[in-house]
């Protein structure tokens, strides 16, 4: 059990569990409500990820030392990247998560009308089958997606969740009917 950082009770009766909480320090709390749970568990991840997993130490290894420090370092920043995108990946797709980028967008433009607007239309018109449609329009989500990607600042990619794994969908969909217009079995790698 050294391994459970967290443990996260979900259930309806109020009453239930009291006694385990006090006796594991693990458990976290008890949630009735399925918003509060998943907003509990959006925090605690992002506040794990900023103290415990920290990307300025990967991003502190000296880039001007030998090539087997290169790996090392280029190893460790792709297992820092797959984690968490396997972990938002697996999140769940919610109206919460839907409302939390809105919302963020909202107040990352708060003073620009025309992004308002915008962002007012997605809230109006969006749904996953037309995702690469909304990024490709170079607006607030191209501009916010990649800013939180580049600068790998975790609460902003967990506020773009949605969207991202949206994306993500749709481009695994895509590539599973690339493959199956390939002539038999042979994909060639080059």
């Amino acid at each position: 059990m050294s391994q459970v950082l967290s443990i996260y009770i979900y259930c309806f009766y109020d009453n239930q569990y009291e006694q385990l909480k006090m006796t594991n320090r693990k458990i976290v709390g008890k949630f009735t409500d399925e918003h509060d749970l998943i907003k509990q568990i959006t925090q605690d991840v992002a506040s794990f990820f900023n103290n415990y997993l920290p990307v300025s130490v990967i991003n502190s290894i000296d880039t001007n030392e030998n090539s087997t420090q290169d790996i090392v370092h280029d190893q460790a920043k792709f297992m820092w990247s797959q984690l968490l995108m396997n972990f938002i990946l697996h999140l769940p797709q919610t109206t919460f998560s839907k409302c939390e980028l809105i919302g963020g967008c909202r107040r990352h433009y708060e003073n620009n009308t025309f992004q308002q607007k915008k962002i007012a239309e997605f809230e109006k018109n969006y749904n996953s089958s037309n995702v690469i449609l909304w990024y490709k329009r170079n607006n607030f989500f191209f501009r916010i997606i990649n800013e939180a990607l580049r600068t790998k600042i975790i609460v902003y990619i967990l506020k773009c969740r949605f969207f991202i794994t949206d994306m993500h969908h749709y481009v695994k969909s895509l590539h599973s009917k690339f493959i199956k217009t390939l002539p038999g079995n042979l994909l060639a790698v080059y």
